[in-house]
């Protein structure tokens, strides 16, 4: 009975032994895989340096990963303590403050948010336990988040000015049928005062007409009373004449 307890024992250990290798290899390839930076080889170190999310889009935060291993993969506890580490864009360079990592004691970063476009790297320069330590590694390219992104920015402005747009022919729309409502308002103010206009002249024309008819009588009786006064002064004459 001791021994079957016993030899169950082993075997139980054997098992936990092989589930904590496959445990370690597993985390070890997770490790590998998600950092699987560009490294630099100085003295006996390994230093090894990219984004924390990859990849890295601009104005979006996130993390510079520095791993700093020896030559046999033995991490290097406060590697970077009495080192300077530099992110450089072009010509301008920004000092980095790196804290350990919670995953492995190998593992270093520092939060940064990538305002450019385009290529960047690491500097080093210090010392790692006494060693002088200088290098640069090259880190990927910053990407334009309109790859990934929906709705695109883009498509949102263009919708923006097309309202703005339609929004801008409706207000000039609306200006012209108002200013035609008024031009059509004044053609008809203007069209009653013609017609009131040569209603009030036709109206004249008639008192006129009739003025005229009035002072063509007056002058017909003034002519023929006129004849009749000299047919009279000449009727006299000859009477007068005759005697």
């Amino acid at each position: 009975m001791d021994c079957f307890e016993g030899s169950i024992t082993i075997k139980h250990l054997s098992i936990l032994s092989i589930i904590l290798s496959l445990v370690i290899l597993f985390t070890g390839i997770i490790y590998n895989d998600v950092y699987a930076h560009n490294e630099i080889q100085i003295g006996n170190f390994t230093i090894s340096a990219g984004w924390e999310i990859e990849p890295p889009l601009l104005n979006v935060l996130n993390n510079i990963v520095m791993e700093v291993t020896k030559s046999e993969g033995t991490p290097v506890r406060n590697a970077l303590l009495n080192t300077i580490i530099d992110i450089r864009f072009g010509g301008l360079t920004k000092e980095l403050g790196f804290m350990p990592s919670e995953e492995s004691p190998s593992i270093y970063t520092s939060p940064i948010i990538p305002k450019s476009l385009g290529s960047y790297s690491i500097e080093i320069n210090g010392m790692i336990e006494n060693q002088k330590t200088t290098g640069e590694i090259q880190i990927e390219d910053v990407e334009d988040p309109i790859k990934i992104s929906f709705p695109n920015l883009n498509d949102n402005n263009e919708q923006t000015a097309d309202n703005k747009q339609t929004s801008q022919i409706g207000k000039e729309v609306k200006s012209i049928i108002t200013k035609l409502s008024l031009d059509i308002e004044e053609t008809k103010n203007d069209i009653n005062f013609t017609k009131n206009t040569i209603q009030g002249s036709t109206k004249a024309t008639k008192m006129l007409l009739t003025e005229l008819d009035k002072a063509y009588l007056l002058g017909f009786i003034a002519l023929a009373i006129g004849i009749v006064s000299i047919t009279l002064s000449i009727s006299k004459k000859s009477r007068l004449t005759s005697k």
